[in-house]
């Protein structure tokens, strides 16, 4: 069968305001490349990596192409194709329904970023929102840059309180059950290996502390005991701090100093660390943003911050067995969080396991001083 032959078009990106300039080779229905168009009079072929990336999500096998519905329970990963015409219709049923019974502003509209570059965005986005008649219309500026309105902060600030003491509250009332828990998903065992190897290949100016928050029965302990002068094991539960406190006692590890708190308390108290480890723990913490906010001011320049946790999931179960607040996280959203730090990327370690979870191993350094 013959191949077909190479074709070259000239493009305007449409991800950003930008409308960069982009010359896309195609051999049928496949992008072969997309590079910098040097012929666009704004952006002279330059581009920035996410208009490269539109090869890799044009011709990714699992991109979806037609509507998909659930089928069977929530969580059940279980989807069918159904035409477009069957989606519209059962998506004008179910918001005519949820507006009939909750009220027209039950329906919030969210209208994403540019819009103004797409022509059907610009012929039928007004009457569509005159159809809605919903006074919640929010946009890619409401979240960008406008400032959060003072009693929605306040009701953000009490909603993560919520997350974090019912967290709390789990792992109060469920410190005999942690083990039997944590099979479910993963268990200790099943990534320590990893963990240890990249703590080991991590270069470190000093190692003079360590810092593990949530340190759960203590396993990981006995690792970084060996490793540096002093280590300090943080957790806002106390009855877990205890179960790893007799984990290192009966290892005979004399270097740990325990700390009942989150990391907030950690940053006020002044406390600096060469390395921050948190294995299993972020999926629990109603906000890791902060989290790496936090870590951001402990870690000494140089140092570095080793993140062990699920990616994202959909099973729904793991709330409610394991106190999971987060079902997992794309890699993405430590890879920002990390940036927005201050932080730098390192390595990536990713590896599935036979339950159907995948676990994602992080490594982030703090820049050194110049």
């Amino acid at each position: 069968m013959p191949m077909s032959e190479m074709s070259t078009q000239s493009r305007a990106c449409h991800l950003c305001e930008a409308i960069c300039g982009v010359e896309i080779k195609t051999r049928g229905d496949q992008i072969v490349s997309i590079k910098g168009d040097k012929m666009d009079p704004f952006s002279r072929g330059h581009i920035c990596p996410k208009a490269i990336a539109i090869q890799d999500i044009h011709n990714d096998p699992d991109r979806l192409r037609q509507p998909l519905q659930r089928v069977g329970r929530n969580g059940s990963s279980q989807w069918e194709p159904i035409s477009w015409e069957v989606a519209f219709k059962r998506i004008g049923e179910q918001l005519n329904q949820i507006q009939w019974q909750y009220g027209r502003d039950a329906v919030a509209f969210f209208a994403g970023n540019p819009n103004v570059h797409n022509f059907g965005s610009m012929t039928h986005l007004a009457p569509l929102l005159r159809l809605f008649k919903t006074r919640n219309l929010y946009s890619a500026t409401s979240l960008d840059q406008l400032p959060v309105k003072r009693e929605t902060h306040a009701r953000l600030i009490q909603v993560q309180e919520e997350r974090t003491a019912a967290s709390m509250r789990f792992f109060a009332e469920n410190t005999d059950k942690f083990r039997e828990q944590q099979d479910l998903i993963a268990s200790y065992p099943v990534y320590a290996e990893q963990v240890r190897e990249l703590l080991l290949n991590t270069p470190l100016p000093a190692t003079d502390c360590a810092l593990e928050i949530g340190p759960g029965e203590g396993e990981f302990l006995a690792v970084l005991a060996p490793r540096f002068d002093k280590v300090i094991a943080l957790d806002n539960a106390s009855s877990m701090l205890e179960k790893a406190s007799r984990y290192a006692g009966g290892c005979n590890l004399t270097n740990i100093e325990f700390i009942c708190g989150e990391t907030t308390l950690a940053r006020e108290l002044g406390l600096s660390a060469d390395c921050v480890v948190i294995n299993m723990v972020l999926h629990h913490i109603s906000s890791p943003a902060d989290v790496f906010q936090d870590i951001s001011c402990i870690l000494k320049p140089g140092g570095a911050l080793l993140v062990t946790d699920l990616c994202h999931h959909d099973q729904n179960w793991t709330r409610e067995a394991c106190g999971d607040i987060w079902l997992g996280f794309e890699p993405e959203d430590f890879s920002n969080w990390a940036a927005t730090s201050g932080l730098h990327e390192g390595q990536s370690v990713y590896f599935a396991l036979r339950n159907g979870f995948q676990i994602q191993l992080r490594q982030f350094f703090k820049p050194k001083k110049q």
